[in-house]
């Protein structure tokens, strides 16, 4: 995974004839061909770990059908956002393009803070590390941006 990322930009801007869409296409090729193999061979063999709780076939199977439908549409959210950074990549430039990709974990934060409500009751340390990750996230993300 860590590797996808540079990969994607050199096959897209130097070295390779891949497009945005190509990109994309590959990646997910390589998800959904490695996502069975970890859930069959993987996973069992860390399953049932105080780390790793066992999966349960039947019960995944016996979800409702609103539950799968949830998690058809995080992966269409999170393939639509895939591939709108990589089409951007090719305009603004990947290193912007990742960066602005890389503050998703602020918005899921300020989804728990506001919306959910998440550190309500919170002492007054945890707020002061909040914002304390925040800038540093800022500061972070602008760096990554400003090193194209």
């Amino acid at each position: 995974m860590s590797l996808w990322s540079p990969l994607s930009a050199f096959s897209m801007t130097g070295g390779g004839c891949l497009t945005p869409y190509s990109s994309f296409l590959v990646f997910a090729t390589g998800v959904c061909c490695t996502t069975p193999l970890v859930c069959l061979f993987v996973r069992p063999l860390l399953g049932g770990t105080e780390f790793e709780p066992k999966f349960d076939f039947e019960a995944y199977a016996r979800a409702p059908i609103t539950s799968h439908g949830m998690g058809c549409l995080g992966g269409m959210v999170w393939a639509l956002g895939t591939v709108s950074s990589l089409i951007s990549g090719k305009t603004i430039g990947m290193a912007l393009s990742y960066s602005i990709g890389q503050s998703a974990p602020m918005v899921a934060t300020l989804w728990g803070l506001f919306l959910y409500k998440e550190f309500d009751g919170a002492p007054k340390a945890a707020w002061t590390f909040i914002g304390i990750m925040f800038m540093c996230y800022v500061i972070a993300i602008g760096l990554i941006a400003g090193s194209k």
